[in-house]
């Protein structure tokens, strides 16, 4: 008795680690799917930028690495570019994260 009641319960475990796994992977892909949406049209309206803007971009961004000088300013613009937060928004977000806020 005690075996069969083994066997029946650890058939009911597979069967739920089994449909609780598919539906992990599914939303993980699901998630996955929007963000490369969201990535696809971000560097679409990111890539329609003037010429001279782009020039310009590339050259304030081999400075900064080049030299180090810079580079968290550099940052933080390439950052309000993709998220489209406002200037000096994610430098008091990164304070607060570090007060332990």
């Amino acid at each position: 008795m005690v075996l069969v009641l083994a066997v029946v319960g650890s058939s009911w475990n597979y069967n739920r680690a089994d449909h609780e796994g598919e539906r992990f992977l599914a939303s993980r892909d699901a998630m996955h799917d929007r963000a490369a949406k969201e990535l696809r049209r971000v560097r679409q309206e990111t890539g329609l930028r003037a010429k001279d803007e782009r020039i310009e971009f590339f050259l304030r961004n081999r400075e900064a690495t080049a030299l180090g000088v810079g580079v968290e300013e550099f940052r933080e613009e390439r950052a309000r570019q993709v998220l489209g937060t406002p200037r000096g928004h994610l430098g008091e977000l990164a304070e607060k994260g570090n007060d332990g806020s």
